[in-house]
């Protein structure tokens, strides 16, 4: 029995949404990492 898809796009259109969201995700990781880093400084200092 043949599997239907309702979808079909290029292989390259999903590659470019799937690294989007994987870019997104670590940039958003890379500022958080960065904000907490200013946070302990301005926190801990003597």
């Amino acid at each position: 029995m043949k599997e239907e898809k309702y979808e079909n796009y290029p292989m390259w259109i999903v590659i470019l949404s799937n690294l989007i969201k994987v870019l997104g995700y670590a940039i958003g990781a890379i500022i958080l990492a960065g904000f907490g880093i200013v946070v302990a400084m301005l926190c801990y200092q003597k």
